[in-house]
């Protein structure tokens, strides 16, 4: 596309479809594009932990990992405070009834687990936010928020497989997309968070593309 034409209606379809099928590929692949996502659920009274995922207690996309968490009671918002696994096995009674204070979220194949400190006692709304794969835009305006150091691996890559239809050469810098199945993530990055391991593992992408 020559700089300064305006994209017709069609152009943008089409890299649109394309952007579609280059994430679908990845997905298809285990390299998974996480986003950032905000959803009201609504928690279910006497139960600990809730499933979370197509299905489960809270019926929604299984996310990646967990980075916000609020309970609302009478009109006010309680934020959770998200704990690791050591933290959750040191509540010593986990059956106790109340406004929950902390949660542990732990990813599954199909099915995630939230814990909470305290079993629901009644249906708070919960407010959450996640990181979630991202595998489809619905529409050209879809507006969904992701971790800045995919922008450039996106740019790239969607420009590799659209330039064949402008006659014109491929883009002079390739950009590498590697990344490790989420599910094997664990046990390679230590105590670091799967957001910084990505964008670590990334920077190291970068630098090879180059």
């Amino acid at each position: 596309i020559g700089r300064g034409r305006a994209v017709t209606d069609d152009e943008a379809q089409d890299a649109l479809s394309e952007l579609n099928s280059m994430l679908k590929h990845w997905s298809a692949e285990d390299l998974l594009v996480p986003f950032r996502t905000q959803e009201t659920l609504t928690l279910t009274a006497a139960t600990n932990p809730h499933t979370i995922g197509s299905g489960g207690t809270l019926n929604t996309t299984q996310p990646i990992d967990i980075h916000a968490a609020i309970v609302v009671s009478g009109g006010t918002d309680y934020a959770l405070d998200i704990v690791q696994l050591d933290e959750w096995a040191a509540v010593s009674d986990k059956t106790t009834q109340g406004l929950p204070a902390r949660v542990y979220f732990e990813r599954g194949l199909t099915l995630g687990n939230l814990y909470f400190d305290l079993v629901p006692d009644q249906a708070y709304s919960f407010k959450l936010t996640s990181l979630k794969p991202l595998t489809t835009f619905t529409v050209l305006t879809t507006e969904d928020s992701f971790p800045d150091e995919y922008e450039i691996p996106i740019i790239y890559n969607l420009a590799m497989g659209l330039h064949p239809e402008y006659g014109k050469g491929a883009p002079d810098r390739k950009m590498g997309v590697v990344l490790d199945p989420w599910n094997t993530l664990d046990h390679q990055r230590g105590g670091m968070n799967e957001t910084d391991y990505i964008s670590l593992v990334l920077t190291d992408v970068t630098k090879l593309a180059r």
